[in-house]
């Protein structure tokens, strides 16, 4: 697979899959969703990209414009006009690199949503495949902001933000502007007046079924509608690291283009992949997409500014537990782009196994700590040493801040590490990898009760039985336990079953060394539980010096969820680069 820049200007990224297997003459392009779903969907869209590429189909799957590693965001004017025209640049740029003489459309989600529309508009479209499909817009937008309700004041706390104007909405870490909304609450598939495409595939959720409304109109518009039900989708949309390929989707979508489409006897072959590149002239920043390491398996984005006034170590993004290279919420791809403001290059890329880089041989994919985490790694600072950087920023949130951790302690030309929810430093096989909403609703749960010791009200209640004591106890005891053993670790010799307060005299080390230790904590985060018990000590030991800076933020959730806490984030690393 090739990474590509295309459209006006360049401001479209994707990848082109060239075919492998015996030639056919026709492409397809693949359109996925908006926000979490965006990010949910990433391993399915490249699995199946490689899977059709096997059967001999140009593929081109993308990022809409504002969205992924295309350029803009989702503060820009007129977004759904812009994913529509994003749509149909990317189906002239596959038809432009493969010669095709035929074109189908992939969507899932809002791409489901979108690709008709721009189907009908077209009048070129052979086929058209929709998973989960979704006939109104604003079904969609409701379905969204359910989804951020279900979280908003459990897992973080909601607070007002000036990045959010009147209006404007949240979508699980996601801004939907006022305008997106209304744009997209007009977008109805059951007013198509063209045809969108001879035949249509239509794929029903295992847990929703399709809306037989859409299958009526698309037939009395003359598509050749089939019907098909494939378990996977709620496998796919759960927590990254164990969430599942949805194959039998996979399956039917494959066999059901090869099934309408002939195969040549001739067989294609892959084309060697090579960087690309992009310039944002009113942002002063150029992006260049390219694979590195050994046999060219991992892949990376660097973000440099156009005119930088002085020399700066460059950026090391660490990929977040099982996320793409863009970061929970997109959060590395804006502050790549931001943060070249202050003159600083940028590297944010896929350990072994993630986002668009393959596993390391003999490991399977998708593992937040993988063994090859520490090569990846190295191959990365490698290559920007090639690049003529000599020092480095690394930044990482969870996983990734346990890997900027450990390469500080090995790479003396780390200049300072940023390690932000870490859940560990000193992970072992066998350790979870889940931080669960069970633990957050008993957080809050806890600071709810606590709250309550000190109303008359809550007490009144009690006398009169209407309070569940058992309840109150095990939720109080549950959160109790870890934080009895984090305070005793301040007069006592360590609470632990064994050496895993060895790493904090790690933290000093590198101070003294000279790197800038930057640590960020949610306040309700299993990760500060962690390493209180584990550090506390040492931590307040160096809070005089100057080269170490620990912060506590209240109300974010694991991943800084909310808007206003991804704001704040932002802000504080950006006050601490500037110190750099």
């Amino acid at each position: 697979m090739t990474p590509i820049h295309f459209g006006q200007a360049s401001e479209l990224f994707g990848f082109f899959h060239p075919p492998t297997g015996a030639h056919r003459d026709a492409a397809v392009v693949l359109c996925g969703s908006h926000g979490d779903e965006m990010v949910c969907t990433h391993r399915t869209l490249r699995e199946l990209a490689t899977r059709l590429a096997e059967l001999g189909f140009s593929v081109l799957r993308f990022d809409y414009h504002g969205v992924g590693d295309s350029l803009g965001n989702d503060r820009d004017p007129a977004r759904v006009a812009a994913w529509t025209s994003s749509i149909s640049q990317a189906c002239d740029e596959a038809r432009r690199r493969s010669g095709a003489a035929r074109l189908h459309i992939f969507g899932v989600r809002l791409g489901a949503l979108l690709c008709p529309t721009v189907a009908s508009e077209r009048n070129d479209i052979e086929g058209i495949v929709l998973w989960s499909p979704i006939t109104r817009g604003r079904i969609f937008v409701r379905e969204l902001q359910a989804l951020n309700a279900m979280s908003a004041g459990t897992e973080w706390e909601v607070k007002e933000t000036p990045a959010l104007s009147e209006g404007d909405a949240e979508a699980g870490g996601f801004l939907l502007a006022k305008e997106t909304i209304a744009d997209l609450g007009r977008v109805d598939l059951l007013k198509l007046a063209q045809t969108p495409a001879k035949r249509a595939l239509l794929i029903g959720r295992d847990d929703l079924p399709l809306d037989e409304s859409l299958v009526k109109h698309f037939t009395s518009l003359g598509v050749e509608v089939e019907q098909r039900v494939a378990h996977g989708y709620a496998g796919m949309m759960t927590s990254r690291h164990n969430a599942k390929l949805p194959v039998k989707v996979i399956d039917e979508v494959c066999d059901w283009l090869a099934s309408i489409e002939p195969a040549r006897n001739a067989t294609s072959t892959a084309s060697t992949s090579s960087p690309s590149t992009t310039r944002d002239e009113q942002g002063g920043f150029s992006e260049t997409a390219f694979h590195f390491g050994d046999s060219s398996r991992l892949f990376g984005v660097l973000t440099t500014p156009i005119s930088a006034t002085q020399e700066r170590p460059v950026i090391v993004m660490l990929t977040i537990g099982a996320n793409p290279h863009y970061g929970s919420n997109a959060m590395y791809v804006r502050w790549a782009r931001n943060f070249s403001s202050l003159g600083f290059s940028s590297l944010r890329f896929d350990i072994s196994g993630i986002g668009e880089s393959d596993p390391s041989p003999g490991e399977p994919p998708i593992q937040p700590y993988p063994k090859a985490a520490a090569t990846d790694i190295e191959a990365a600072l490698g290559c920007l040493r090639e690049k003529g950087y000599g020092k480095f920023v690394l930044i990482g949130l969870c996983s990734g801040g346990y890997h900027a951790f450990k390469t500080a302690t090995l790479d003396p030309d780390v200049a300072a590490t940023m390690i932000i929810n870490a859940q560990t430093f000193d992970f072992r096989e066998g350790d979870t990898l889940d931080v669960t909403r069970a633990h957050w609703e008993t957080v809050s749960a806890t600071e709810q009760y606590k709250r309550s010791l000190f109303s008359l009200d809550k007490w009144k209640k009690v006398l009169r039985g209407g309070v569940n004591l058992r309840s109150v106890f095990n939720v109080v005891s549950a959160r109790a336990v870890g934080v009895v053993k984090a305070r005793l670790s301040r007069f006592a010799p360590k609470v632990k079953e064994d050496d895993r307060g060895a790493f904090a005299a790690e933290f000093e080390k590198l101070c003294n060394r000279g790197t800038d230790v930057f640590m960020v904590f949610s306040t309700k985060d299993p990760g500060l539980d962690y390493l209180n018990l584990h550090a506390k000590r040492e931590i307040e030991a160096l809070s005089g010096n100057p080269k170490f800076k620990f912060v506590e933020i209240g109300g974010p959730d694991h991943t800084f969820t909310p808007i206003w806490s991804q704001v704040d984030l932002e802000a504080r690393i950006r006050e601490r680069l500037a110190q750099i």
